[in-house]
């Protein structure tokens, strides 16, 4: 029987012929070009995965502008209602009157509105926060799974045997067959 090496987890077979030396340096080989190719394939489906939650924080962040914005617009807004009721009750010539109370009553609510948006602020940032921790947990799980690849991968935990290999009848081909004779004389 012929014998080869073989790495099973690579399914590498040794040519006839070949020195371990030389096999074991194309099993490295081939172990680290599997290990590439699979971290490739890895980041490529982390990729998609990260893109999507980086659109999501983009628009998170988009929409923390846009409560930033409102708010200021609600507390300006309010402040000037606040100010002209009380300018109005101060230099107006009643003290009390139902417009300086309905003045009163709207500046109030764009106060509560004002607070609305900030709590809205509030939400929005805690989002764009949550978005954030969960792109940090997909990239320490990328990494885990990028380490789980190199450790499977690791040229000392790839076992090399010897494997013999039996001729069989099937593997035998007859290419040419010549029939040589020559003549004897049988008193020389």
């Amino acid at each position: 029987p012929l014998e080869v090496l073989r790495c099973a987890a690579l399914k590498l077979v040794s040519d006839a012929g070949e020195s371990e030396a030389d096999f074991r340096i194309r099993v490295r080989e081939a172990a680290r070009e599997a290990r590439d190719e699979e971290i490739d394939e890895l980041r490529d489906r982390f990729a998609t995965r990260l893109a999507r939650i980086d659109e999501r924080i983009r628009k998170a962040e988009e929409r923390v502008e846009r409560e930033e914005s409102q708010y200021s617009q609600q507390k300006v807004q309010a402040a000037i209602s606040v100010g002209a009721t009380v300018l109005d009750a101060f230099l107006g010539r009643k003290k009390l009157s139902r417009r300086s109370m309905g003045r009163a009553t709207t500046a109030m609510r764009g106060a509560g509105r004002a607070s609305r948006e900030r709590d809205d602020i509030r939400r929005a940032e805690e989002s764009v926060d949550s978005l954030r921790a969960q792109r940090l947990e997909m990239e320490e799980e990328l990494g885990r799974e990028i380490e789980a690849l190199k450790d499977r991968f690791e040229v000392a935990g790839l076992e090399v045997e010897t494997v013999g290999v039996a001729p069989r009848k099937a593997d035998i081909a007859i290419h040419r067959l010549v029939l040589a004779w020559l003549p004897h004389d049988a008193e020389a």
